[in-house]
């Protein structure tokens, strides 16, 4: 069995392709030989686009990966920074005054209301912790 693993397109109809034999079903060891084969210059261009196309295309993958490493980093500073102590004291007092300044504005919806907006408060600072 005879895969084709790489090439480079020369000048012209050069081109210089790495094959590699299958030896062995059952270990799957390869051969791995490098031979240089004259094409015709369609082909020989056929395949130095079909190649440049592998190439871009691992080339932005490799920008993608980089910037996701960039994101993941980011991400991590963040969750390492501790929130601070007058954060808490600030939502806490919040969350205590609140419905005293909706009960007449909301009437019996304040019960529900305070208890999203307790949860959407408390709950971000239990993520920074």
């Amino acid at each position: 069995k005879i895969i084709v693993i790489g090439g480079r397109v020369d000048t012209g109809a050069e081109i210089g392709i790495k094959v590699a034999v299958e030896v062995d079903t059952e270990t799957k060891n390869l051969i791995i030989y490098d031979i240089d084969v004259t094409l015709p210059g369609p082909w020989a261009n056929k395949l130095g686009k079909h190649y440049e196309g592998l190439l871009s295309s691992l080339s932005n993958g490799q920008e993608n990966t980089d910037h996701f490493i960039d994101i993941v980093g980011s991400l991590e500073r963040i969750s390492n920074t501790p929130i601070p102590l007058a954060y808490r004291q600030v939502v806490t007092s919040y969350v205590w005054l609140l419905p005293v300044s909706l009960v007449d504005i909301l009437g019996w919806l304040t019960i529900p209301v305070i208890f999203v907006i307790s949860f959407i408060l408390f709950g971000v600072e239990a993520i920074g912790e």
